[in-house]
């Protein structure tokens, strides 16, 4: 009886290690300079896919912004892919209104994320605030 009430223990500690085991995308990211604003971004899970939130909006020289878009979902349906890859998503640009098809990928301690629509491409590495 003792070994059945251990290795249930056993099972439920290793499950609870699994789920709190947070994908390395979760987190705030300070984006690059766009249209001479930069932004965090706060990243997390949307059931089994990746979505982010503009938490805050900054002037180039640090000034906070709030143009009314503070809690929008600027990034939703980004597939986590092996390796630190994620596919598959759309990003909201704030300074233009468009949506572009996205991508990211972990490099080290930053995110490369780069996004199109029709044939015009762009990217940028985002750094981890939080």
């Amino acid at each position: 009886m003792k070994t059945l009430m251990l290795s249930c223990l056993t099972a439920l500690t290793m499950s609870s290690s699994i789920a709190i085991a947070a994908d390395p995308a979760i987190g705030v990211w300070e984006t690059g300079l766009d249209e001479g604003r930069y932004s965090h971004v706060k990243i997390g899970q949307c059931g089994d896919k990746m979505c982010g939130t503009l938490l805050r909006l900054f002037e180039e020289d640090g000034t906070p912004v709030n143009d009314g878009n503070i809690g929008k979902t600027i990034l939703w349906d980004m597939t986590p892919k092996p390796g630190g890859k994620y596919r598959d998503g759309k990003f909201w640009r704030v300074f233009d209104g468009k949506t572009y098809n996205g991508k990211m990928d972990m490099l080290g301690s930053q995110l490369k994320v780069s996004g199109c629509v029709m044939f015009i491409c762009a990217g940028q590495k985002w750094n981890r605030t939080e």
